[in-house]
Formats: C-alpha cells, sequence, structure tokens
C-alpha cells in the first residue's frame, strides 16, 4: 500500500521542469491544430516561468530627479517603494555626532 502511495506522489510531483515539459506538449498539440496563438501564449508562459520576461516600470515624474543629488534620489526611491508597498519601513541607522 505505501509503494502505491509513493508511486502516486511521485507521478503528482509538480516541478518547472514538469511544468514547462507540459507546456511545450500543449504547444505541439497546438501546432498541429494549427492554433499559433496559443503556442505563441506557451512561449510568453515559458519566459515568465524562466525569468526571462522582466517587467519594468518607472518611478517618478519626468524630469523629477535631475536636480537631486544621489543620496535625495535614494531616499525619494525608498520613499515612493514604501508607498507603492513594494518594501516596508526602512530605519535611518546613519551615524551621528554622539557628544558628551
Amino acid at each position: 500500500m505505501l509503494a502505491l502511495q509513493e508511486k502516486a506522489a511521485k507521478r503528482a510531483e509538480i516541478t518547472l521542469d514538469t511544468i514547462l515539459n507540459d507546456i511545450e506538449d500543449d504547444q505541439e498539440r497546438a501546432r498541429k491544430l494549427g492554433q499559433i496563438a496559443t503556442a505563441m501564449q506557451g512561449n510568453a508562459l515559458k519566459a515568465k516561468l524562466t525569468g526571462h520576461d522582466i517587467n519594468r516600470h518607472e518611478i517618478g515624474a519626468p524630469g523629477e530627479f535631475d536636480n537631486m543629488r544621489s543620496d535625495e534620489i535614494a531616499a525619494k526611491l525608498l520613499e515612493m517603494l514604501e508607498e507603492a508597498g513594494i518594501i516596508g519601513p526602512t530605519i535611518d541607522v546613519t551615524p551621528s555626532d554622539v557628544t558628551e
């Protein structure tokens, strides 16, 4: 009984390789049926899954960073990333002059 369960678990195992193989099989079927658009969607999905399709987003208005120093740009970027919920709040760890 345990051997059957192990075999079933092995067959049901999902990895990136198994997903990519399934997509390739589906693409082959789509091509045979003349569904080229569907086959091309498989290429897009494979690109996303393998990290070859990178979404880039512009942050800030045109010219917003032109007259800023690099430290000001870094601070503004962190602020915008926090507002967008991409990163959590940052903690200032800049050393300060302490006099006793």
